[in-house]
């Protein structure tokens, strides 16, 4: 079942921000856009084998490369959709990146 929270914003990227008292969550999308044809994350890259997310105390400007993710096919860069600073990283998404294919929006 494809769930799609209201209270994140979307990038045309496919990175999301969720915002609750000022501190903002960020994460990529289930799916990838390509032309006119949506597929799915875990279709789009395939099992993702390694994710680079940015270290805690970071500043980021909205649009800034802030991590990456590489799959058995491709490999993408992830887009800061916000302007701030890290202040935690999920450890267990960069420990087992697998996690991404299958809870994008859950793990926290």
């Amino acid at each position: 079942m494809n769930v799609i929270c209201l209270e994140r914003l979307f990038t045309e990227k496919h990175e999301w921000v969720e915002v609750n008292d000022k501190i903002g969550i960020i994460g990529i999308s289930q799916y990838a856009q390509i032309t006119d044809i949506v597929l799915s994350l875990q279709e789009a890259l395939g099992d993702v084998v390694y994710a680079q997310l940015p270290d805690v105390d970071t500043v980021l400007k909205q649009k800034d490369e802030c991590g990456a993710l590489e799959s058995v096919k491709a490999a993408s860069e992830i887009y800061s959709p916000v302007s701030g600073k890290v202040i935690e990283k999920n450890l267990e998404v960069e420990d087992a990146p697998s996690l991404i294919n299958t809870s994008c929006y859950e793990k926290r």
